[in-house]
């Protein structure tokens, strides 16, 4: 027999509006900025499909305006990716000015091409800090960059960059290919001196949609999850910073362990828009660079 669910029919409850609050203003303070496309890797899981550069990359003046904009916005950090940031000619150039104009900056890199002399350039133009790409230890990190030696190619940028005295970190991909390696591969990123580690899951998108296989099926989480939160652990004996992303689903029972990066020990979702805004190589704005491009350009 079909019974009806009750309809709520009682009387209209209102409250005077509430002034806002600081947190609930939308002012994006952080700025992911994909400098170039053009990249010396081809990596399995790059949701970018890097390697060519744009048509119509913005030049070293518009690129300067960008970053007096931002400024003026009230960004107050700004990472560099790519593609690979150095192979511009003026990444030095935009460090240095993403500084003087008062903003923090870092660079994301694959890490094959920074050497000990790129290490002390980034240095010398003031960068905050380097993440270094290391995905799994050498045969599986080898085989998603479609590169044999590029492992050794990035734990030779973590080398140089602690030789150089640059604050450097260190994020993975986790995968099919990865996921067995993931302790070891943690203690030979403490043992090159990283300040924090974010792991994140690898997605269909760009090349790796188009390799299913190397994606982690929902019932790996039942495994991942707690060896991620074990993880965390040691990060936290260790001083390393663990700041999985946001991909890494969260509420779940171990959430207090994954997130205590976190002010409030639980993930704030998805800060697209809000606090994170997204620029690519030719200009466009988005929410976040990992969004589409054809679905979600806003400027």
């Amino acid at each position: 027999m079909k019974r009806e669910l009750p309809i709520w029919g009682g009387r209209q409850v209102t409250a005077p509006l509430q002034p806002p609050r600081p947190r609930d203003a939308v002012r994006p303070t952080y700025c992911v900025w994909e400098v170039t496309l053009r990249c010396d890797l081809a990596c399995a899981h790059c949701g970018s499909r890097a390697g060519k550069p744009r048509a119509d990359e913005l030049d070293t003046d518009q690129c300067l305006e960008v970053i007096r904009q931002l400024a003026a916005f009230g960004v107050k950090e700004v990472s560099l990716i790519g593609g690979e940031v150095y192979l511009r000619n003026d990444w030095q150039r935009l460090v240095a000015a993403v500084r003087d104009a008062g903003m923090v900056c870092g660079i994301v890199s694959g890490g094959r091409g920074f050497t000990p002399e790129r290490a002390r350039q980034a240095r010398d133009a003031g960068v905050s800090g380097v993440s270094i790409s290391v995905d799994g230890m050498e045969a599986a990190h080898d085989e998603l960059r479609a590169l044999r030696g590029s492992f050794r190619a990035a734990m030779n940028a973590l080398e140089a960059l602690g030789a150089a005295g640059v604050r450097h970190a260190a994020n993975t991909q986790i995968n099919q290919l990865s996921r067995r390696d993931l302790p070891r591969l943690l203690e030979a990123l403490i043992e090159r001196g990283i300040y924090g580690w974010q792991p994140q899951l690898t997605v269909a998108m760009g090349r790796a949609a188009d390799r299913p296989e190397l994606l982690l099926q929902p019932f790996d989480l039942l495994e991942v999850m707690p060896l991620l939160a074990e993880l965390a652990r040691r990060c936290s004996e260790a001083g390393v910073r663990f700041a999985p992303g946001n991909n890494v689903g969260y509420f779940g029972p171990l959430e207090s362990e994954l997130r205590r990066h976190v002010a409030q020990g639980h993930c704030q979702s998805c800060s697209a828009g809000r606090q994170t805004l997204g620029i690519e190589a030719n200009g466009d704005v988005k929410g976040c660079p990992s969004l589409p491009s054809a679905d979600y350009v806003g400027g």
